[in-house]
């Protein structure tokens, strides 16, 4: 297999002294990253295993390593540590293979590796690997490289809770106003139905006492004028 998996702290010191060229993925099974993440650095330890084994690859979860990642000082996953007899070189926080190459490249360890880099006695360029020559024929075609997985930290705090919104309820004033305009509508129609009558009682008295007016003047007519 060419990715080792360490199961303790003791592993982890042993690869670092037992290889000249040690890549540490430090890693944890509840990171979304790392997992997405592992097939390619299963087929990076394929390709240096390959080329030699000049460079041994493996990966160390923090449930196993305890203390050990915060004596490593890790503060996020996946981190990519790289130690060259057992001193660390660099390292790389979050999947980046691209910077993991680069890193790799930079600590002169692709220089012993057979086809790898440029030679001695002559140029040539290295070949890509199957996810760098899609990130060149991107680039030829002028398309954005594919964003790496953020990572992960090591101790996340919980995102404070979206505080409530505080706008006033206005419906409760809304109705009571309504409710207090009611009365005033309803005693301008009661004065009003009030008034109406009023003087449709005025109209009949005034009739009623025309016919008064006219039967008292029919009695008062002398009933001899006709002889």
């Amino acid at each position: 297999m060419t990715l080792t998996e360490l199961s303790s702290p003791d592993e982890l010191a042993s690869f670092k002294a037992a290889n000249a060229n040690a890549l540490i993925c430090y890693s944890a099974t509840w990171c979304g990253p790392c997992r997405a993440s592992k097939p390619q650095l299963e087929a990076l330890a394929a390709e240096y295993a390959a080329a030699g084994g000049v460079v041994r690859v493996a990966i160390a979860y923090e449930h196993n390593l305890g203390e050990s990642v915060q004596a490593d000082n890790v503060r996020a996953f996946p981190t990519y540590a790289l130690f060259v007899g057992g001193t660390e070189k660099g390292r790389v926080e979050g999947a980046n293979f691209d910077q993991i190459r680069q890193m790799v490249g930079a600590a002169g360890c692709e220089k012993a590796i057979p086809g790898v880099g440029h030679s001695l006695g002559g140029g040539g360029e290295a070949p890509l690997s199957p996810g760098a020559a899609r990130e060149a024929r991107l680039a030829k075609l002028g398309a954005p490289p594919a964003p790496a997985p953020a990572p992960v930290p090591a101790a996340a705090a919980p995102a404070p809770a979206p505080a409530e919104d505080s706008k006033p309820d206005t419906s409760k004033d809304v109705e009571m106003k309504d409710a207090s305009d009611a009365p005033a509508a309803a005693d301008a129609d009661v004065s009003m139905a009030d008034a109406e009558d009023k003087k449709e009682d005025n109209a009949a008295a005034g009739a009623a006492k025309a016919d008064a007016e006219e039967e008292k003047e029919v009695e008062m007519v002398d009933p001899t004028e006709s002889l």
